[in-house]
């Protein structure tokens, strides 16, 4: 397999590694295609090989010997399956096995930890996302002893969102089950309840995000904490932007001194780019509707991505960061503007 460019993978805690380490690291890589069921980690199994997931969700379970088992991590592009042997152990009794089907880079257990021991950067990166992981944890059983149903479902629903694309979730009951650690009957109504309020539309083995504002106010403070340490240690964010009821998929907002927001013209794209990396990223979005015979379905390019990002074609349109307003780009370079 011809070696990625660092600059073209998805998974996050490839992009932030150091050069050097990446080159070293993906030199012994494999492109695995990831089916649902498809098992990752096995427990208490010696690990020899770690899973960098580019796309797809991956969910890590404690099991007992009584076939109780209860999901105790979520693994998507922002993050590794096998992160136990960053802490120098062969083996785990949790399994990990993915959910939605994906795709990953395979890299050896040897090489990684060859990668950790010439490079401090990249060792400390690593550790860092293992804090990451039991920070997560810990919010889980904090979520479970504290908070109803439907505001720990909301919880977990956010956290598929943020790890896939689009607004599509195609999440089984029986996966959603395992999530909570509840009974299959109990999601179909905690399902309802977040219905009901309008910020989700639940079908057969797919779960559509509608409003993602509403779905964080439902979530309260169960959601936030390990997106925001994720950040702060890794330095990109895994946060997915707000979808508002009132967004339209390419509705142009009018602003102040003439400037244009674009909202959701794409949602299937992710990455949300932070200002402070100052990424430059040259993309393709489109504008729809707003002043006919100027910006009907107008191809716009996308150069500079700060705490504003300046679109030019003809003419340049800015897109200033604010909170409510996002400007999406096309699901070939997977990225998201804020």
């Amino acid at each position: 397999m011809a070696a990625p460019n660092q600059h073209d993978v998805h998974n996050l805690l490839l992009k932030v590694l150091p050069a050097d380490a990446f080159q070293m690291l993906i030199a012994d890589a494999q492109a695995v295609q990831l089916p649902s069921r498809h098992v990752l980690i096995e427990a208490d199994q010696p690990s020899e090989y770690v899973c960098f997931i580019e796309d797809g969700l991956a969910s890590m379970v404690a099991v007992n010997g009584e076939d109780e088992a209860v999901e105790v991590g979520h693994i998507g592009y922002e993050g590794m399956a096998g992160a136990h042997v960053v802490l120098q152990t062969d083996m785990t009794p949790n399994r990990t096995f993915i959910q939605v089907a994906g795709s990953g880079l395979q890299v050896s257990v040897e090489r990684l930890r060859r990668v950790m021991t010439e490079f401090p950067d990249a060792n400390t990166l690593f550790l860092n996302y293992v804090h990451c992981c039991d920070i997560q944890l810990a919010q889980s059983a904090l979520a479970n002893g504290r908070y109803n149903m439907h505001e720990r479902l909301a919880r977990w629903l956010l956290m598929c969102h943020d790890r896939l694309n689009g607004r599509d979730l195609p999440l089984t009951h029986e996966f959603l089950a395992l999530m909570l650690g509840v009974r299959r009957s109990g999601v179909t109504n905690e399902l309802h309840v977040i219905e009901g309020l309008r910020a989700i539309r639940a079908t057969r083995a797919n779960v559509r995000i509608l409003d993602r504002e509403r779905l964080e106010e439902i979530a309260g403070g169960s959601y936030g904490i390990p997106e925001r340490e994720y950040e702060r240690l890794i330095g990109l964010p895994i946060r997915r932007p707000l979808i508002g009821a009132s967004d339209r998929l390419g509705k142009v907002h009018d602003q102040e001194k003439g400037s244009l927001f674009v909202t959701d013209v794409n949602p299937s794209c992710r990455d949300v780019f932070s200002g402070k990396h100052r990424l430059t990223h040259q993309c393709s979005c489109v504008l729809d509707g707003f002043s006919p015979g100027i910006f009907q379905r107008r191809q716009v390019r996308a150069f500079q991505v700060d705490d504003h990002c300046s679109i030019r074609n003809d003419i340049e349109v800015k897109f200033w960061h604010r909170p409510s307003h996002r400007c999406g780009i096309n699901a070939t370079s997977r990225h998201l503007f804020p």
